[in-house]
């Protein structure tokens, strides 16, 4: 979006606070009204001279005249005041209220919603402010049950690693123990070979005795 600039001439309005340019709105407002009931005064002053050819009585029609529009305008000055003021009062109201809510919002505080019964351009604008307040707050939800069950996913899968990581430490155990035992065996299989080796060196050496002393016999049995 674009930065809303304003001409010069603008800025006489712009520029200023609400109750203040309510203020300067009424005063400019009361200089034309008195200005126009001037004007109609002398008006009426110099139609009546014309009719009457008599200054006299002019002048006399003219300040009664006068002194009633002066009532007159008094009495509208005071209405158009109070009806200005009552107005300000409530446009200052409902600008303080919009402030109070974006104030909130830019605290990261969505928990208030935004509602102004009224059906002006400051209800459009807390009816936008209070949508774009629940827009917010159903993202952070969505963001936040997100992350909880993010949060979740990285703790099963932490222990679904810790549960493997137990399981090859036990596999890695069976498999020593398995080696182990492997050994052992080669080395009783190792050991036996030996013993029957001996054995069978023995029994040869046994043998051979034997066949010698046989042939002694046989060689004493001849003499």
């Amino acid at each position: 979006m674009t930065t809303l600039a304003f001409k010069p001439w603008e800025r006489l309005i712009t520029d200023v606070r609400l109750v203040p340019k309510m203020l300067m709105l009424m005063i400019f407002s009361t200089v034309l009204l008195v200005g126009k009931q001037l004007w109609d005064a002398s008006t009426f002053y110099d139609s009546l001279l014309a009719a009457t050819q008599n200054e006299a009585i002019a002048q006399q029609h003219y300040e009664a005249y006068l002194v009633q529009v002066v009532w007159q305008t008094a009495l509208m000055i005071v209405l158009f005041v109070a009806l200005l003021m009552f107005a300000a009062k409530t446009m200052l109201k409902q600008t303080n209220y919009l402030s109070d809510a974006i104030k909130r919002m830019a605290d990261k505080d969505l928990t208030v919603p935004v509602i102004m019964d009224c059906k002006d351009e400051y209800g459009d604008v807390a009816r936008e402010l209070e949508r774009t307040r629940a827009q917010l707050q159903d993202i952070i939800k969505t963001q936040v049950a997100t992350s909880q069950e993010l949060a979740t996913l990285t703790e099963v899968m932490t222990l679904s690693m810790s549960e493997t990581k137990e399981s090859s430490q036990e596999e890695f155990q069976e498999i020593d123990q398995l080696a182990t035992a492997m050994s052992e065996m080669s080395s009783t299989v190792q050991t036996v070979a030996d013993h029957a080796n001996n054995a069978s060196q023995l029994t040869e050496q046994a043998s051979g005795q034997a066949e010698t002393g046989q042939r002694f016999v046989q060689a004493l049995s001849l003499r």
